[in-house]
């Protein structure tokens, strides 16, 4: 009901170090159709991440979906911001293996900024881009009362320890299980500038 009357679920208090500046988060997904490349989009256009602007689009040869869907998600937080553009964009977009992201790097990215620049001349946002991996292989456990093990609680951040010191890099437990063995979300920096 809250939601059906333009209501906030939840609002996180962000410190003013963050709410200084407009930022705007993007989660992309995208499958393979019989009509084409079809991606989903979703971006926040509000302060405390909790609205959504949401769209896809199916891409044919030549056609540069993505880049027209980033431009619309700009379009919707200038209207709602008055003519202000986010300074920090972070995207998540599907990921996976070491291929699906070199394909992220090589024919995502350059499509992701050209809509910046297309968008408004000298138009370049502080941008964080991570692949988002949700079939892992890794679980991750904790001790119980009892001396057995259990998984580990939804919300749980893995970011020490089994990770490559070398990138960004952190997983998340989304679900919580009760039966059977949680799969942590596995979460790769790709690009920030």
């Amino acid at each position: 009901m809250v939601v059906k009357v333009k209501g906030e679920l939840f609002r996180i208090n962000f410190p003013e170090k963050i709410k200084k500046y407009p930022s705007m988060i993007i989660g992309i997904d995208s499958t393979i159709t019989k009509e084409g490349k079809k991606y989903v989009i979703s971006a926040s256009f509000n302060e405390y991440f909790n609205k959504f602007y949401t769209d896809y689009k199916t891409e044919r040869e030549d056609n540069n979906v993505l880049g027209s869907l980033i431009k619309s998600t700009l379009n919707h937080f200038s209207k709602v911001f008055i003519n202000t553009l986010p300074k920090n964009v972070i995207i998540y977009i599907q990921g996976g293996n070491e291929k699906q992201n070199e394909k992220i790097m090589k024919n995502e990215l350059p499509k992701i900024i050209k809509a910046f620049e297309d968008y408004k001349v000298n138009y370049k946002p502080n941008l964080s881009i991570f692949s988002v991996n949700k079939k892992t292989d890794l679980k991750f456990f904790e001790k119980n009362e009892n001396g057995g093990y259990k998984n580990i609680p939804a919300g749980t951040v893995v970011d020490k320890g089994v990770i490559s010191p070398d990138v960004f890099e952190f997983y998340l437990q989304c679900p919580e299980v009760e039966k059977g063995t949680g799969s942590p979300v596995h979460f790769l920096c790709l690009y920030n500038n």
